[in-house]
């Protein structure tokens, strides 16, 4: 149960390293580029905790499974 927990814990910080600052809809290309380009290593760091997270679900899902 723990695992679940830990798991859904990491994926949710992973998503939410990047996610803020969202530009709004309708923003021309150059802003949404800078959006991007700004936040890069975040959304490397953010998708590599997300990897680890998933990764952590799978033997919690096959012992609930069970």
């Amino acid at each position: 149960m723990r695992l679940g927990i830990v798991s859904a814990l990491l994926f949710a910080a992973g998503s939410a390293v990047w996610a803020f600052g969202w530009p709004l809809p309708g923003s021309d290309a150059s802003t949404i580029a800078q959006f991007y380009a700004f936040r890069q290593a975040r959304i490397e760091w953010g998708g590599a905790v997300s990897v680890i997270a998933l990764a952590l679900i799978v033997p919690f899902a096959a012992g609930v499974a069970l």
